[in-house]
């Protein structure tokens, strides 16, 4: 990918109530801060993470409360002053005057978009990059209710034209699309970590790592570990939360398994070597929790020269298809031995290993093409103003319907109800 002039585009911007200086804000802090250390972010471009109130970095500005990031869709009134709707409309005059004008969030939430449908019509000079994330919460959004859904569509046809729409996959991006009538495209891939070069003759240390998040896939992945290893031995590492290894902290397998294990808050450069000591990676994700979800960890391995695996049929298995990934293969999370299979072949073919390949890694050329491809917010008429700097209200209201329509907001509705048929009896 070649990189655009920033002659004229001079600052990019990300958004994240996410990013904080806190371990357990996971990948959303290291993903910023990857663009800057790793020099994705060319010389000349400024670049600014707008976060949470604790983070404390010389690219940072601390700005939404601590607790906006958990409630990213319990939306209502009190989104306001947890996003600091004024505040941050302020920063933005401020980094526009400093020619900072390419903002993009990522990990986009109701809440997160609500804020920036109210921000783009009140700085039409800049450009805004909106992805849907978190399909989970965004599908049941879109799902409850008809009503949900309309209001949830009136807002994205009714946003500003400096606005721009993706979603995290593929997949997800031709839900959205259908589900609400207007065309999304989907995020691109990228990874922020930068892996050396792998040459064919490289030694792996691990045959295998396996990436998992829950019990359910730990307990598939050593099912699979116990198949394989009755044909060859294997040496396989496990990178997940430390909590689902038990009590002893250590699986019983195959002997002719050799298991090492690492947690998930491996620092930068132990997750590089790890990467890159590997042969194969499986990604022994639930289908029913990555439908329509992407995965970092896909990405990261396909950088790092692995061979991958991924659940078939998922959001990350649309991720390979859509970046035509030729050493990513497809699993049937409910197949182990077809699985164990997979692997073992995919460990023969091991001399046919790929080096690391960063066509589609520069995020910041991606934000600045868009950036240039727009023509900027047209303020046309009285109407399209009123609409265009109104839209971020029919959100809240979206939101608080969409928190009242829940188990817990009915069961809120049937006390209040009670409670005022009581008091009129009294």
């Amino acid at each position: 990918m070649g990189t655009v002039s920033s002659e004229k585009l001079k600052g990019i911007a990300a958004v994240s109530t996410g990013a904080s200086n806190l371990l357990s804000s996971g990948h959303f802090y290291w993903h910023y801060l990857g663009l800057v250390r790793h020099r994705q972010v060319p010389p000349d471009v400024q670049f600014r993470l707008i976060g949470n109130q604790s983070l404390a970095d010389v690219d940072a500005i601390p700005l939404f409360s601590e607790r906006a990031h958990l409630r990213r869709f319990r939306v209502g009134l009190s989104t306001v002053s947890d996003y600091r709707f004024i505040a941050a409309k302020k920063t933005l005059r401020e980094l526009e005057n400093r020619r900072i004008r390419a903002f993009y969030v990522y990990e986009g939430s109701l809440a997160d978009l609500a804020l920036i449908l109210y921000l783009a019509p009140r700085s039409p000079k800049s450009f805004f990059l909106f992805n849907f994330f978190w399909p989970r919460d965004w599908s049941d959004f879109v799902d409850r209710s008809k009503c949900l859904r309309g209001l949830l569509t009136f807002a994205l046809r009714k946003a500003p034209s400096n606005v721009r729409f993706t979603a995290d996959t593929p997949k997800f991006a031709e839900y959205l699309s259908r589900k609400l009538d207007v065309e999304f495209d989907a995020f691109p891939g990228f990874s922020p970590y930068q892996f050396p070069e792998r040459s064919r003759e490289q030694a792996n240390q691990f045959d295998l790592l396996v990436m998992f998040k829950r019990s359910e896939e730990l307990e598939f992945a050593l099912k699979v570990i116990e198949k394989a290893s009755e044909e060859r031995d294997l040496r396989v590492a496990f990178h997940g939360p430390r909590a689902m290894l038990g009590v002893d902290g250590r699986p019983t397998v195959s002997p002719r398994a050799s298991l090492k294990f690492f947690g998930s808050d491996l620092d930068h450069d132990s997750y590089v070597r790890l990467l890159t000591s590997t042969n194969t990676v499986l990604l022994s994700y639930l289908k029913s929790h990555y439908e329509f979800g992407s995965s970092g960890k896909l990405l990261d391995a396909h950088q790092a020269g692995c061979m991958v695996l991924v659940p078939e049929g998922s959001g990350v298995h649309s991720q390979v298809k859509h970046l035509r990934m030729q050493a990513a293969y497809p699993f049937s999370p409910g197949d182990p031995e077809r699985t164990a299979q997979k692997i073992l072949h995919l460990l023969d073919q091991s001399q046919r290993q790929r080096r690391p390949s960063r066509d589609f890694s520069n995020l910041v050329d991606y934000v600045f093409r868009l950036q240039k491809s727009n023509n900027g917010y047209k303020n046309s008429d009285q109407d399209s103003r009123f609409f265009d700097k109104s839209s971020w209200l029919v959100l809240l209201v979206a939101g608080i319907l969409y928190r009242l329509s829940s188990p817990a907001g009915l069961n809120w509705v049937a006390a209040r109800l009670r409670s005022i048929r009581k008091n009129l009896l009294n």
